[in-house]
């Protein structure tokens, strides 16, 4: 199976949608105080969500989002999207918020994880990367199949048959499929190699049959 790691799979695309009361009796700004402080919020709000669409460094995997502050001594509230358990042992590093974070303690919490950096060191610090995407650099195991490894490698069979070129990946409860630029979809079962941009395949007879019709 592919490894859990996404590569652009999600494309975060937030606004900060909001609009003052108009005040009167009994309103939540019943006074101009009020109602500078509520625009206030909104604004930090708007900051905020402008801050998740920050770009990673070039070549980082999509590794999940930390979530919320929990506590008062630091700890972060992390939704994972990888399976690695490299990705949450001391030393891993995360790039999130516009710096690189390095993991101190990580733990299972809730379905979630609770997670502690040595860059973060209270909750004030941590309420600054709510909502925040993160990403770390891709991990060096020959014996997985990177989805940003496949997306664009040239799919060959072992005989020398050229399929054309992954355009991407599905997921398929089965098994993950490449789809080609063809429309055919290929079962990751069949990927007997993989590297330097190119995929070779030992597919079932007649697979391809279709699109050649």
């Amino acid at each position: 199976m592919l490894a859990a790691d996404p590569s652009g799979r999600r494309s975060p695309n937030l606004e900060s949608k909001g609009s003052l009361p108009t005040g009167g009796a009994g309103s939540d700004c019943a006074s101009r105080a009020r109602c500078l402080r509520f625009a206030s919020t909104l604004a930090r709000l708007a900051d905020a969500t402008r801050s998740v669409l920050m770009s990673a460094p070039d070549g980082l995997l999509e590794i999940g989002w930390l979530r919320r502050a929990h506590g008062v001594l630091g700890h972060v509230n992390v939704e994972l999207s990888t399976d690695r358990p490299e990705r949450t042992e001391p030393g891993a590093r995360w790039w999130s918020g516009g710096q690189w974070l390095t993991v101190q303690t990580a733990q299972p919490h809730l379905g979630r994880w609770l997670v502690t950096f040595e860059e973060i060191t209270g909750r004030e610090q941590a309420q600054t990367f709510t909502n925040q995407l993160a990403y770390a650099e891709p991990l060096a195991d020959l014996e997985e199949l990177w989805v940003h490894e496949l997306i664009g490698s040239d799919v060959v069979e072992r005989d020398g048959t050229s399929r054309g070129r992954c355009v991407a990946v599905l997921d398929n409860p089965a098994a993950d499929l490449l789809e080609l630029e063809s429309g055919v979809l290929v079962p990751v079962v069949f990927v007997v190699e993989h590297g330097d941009g190119r995929i070779i395949i030992d597919p079932p007879a007649g697979l391809f049959e279709l699109d050649e019709e």
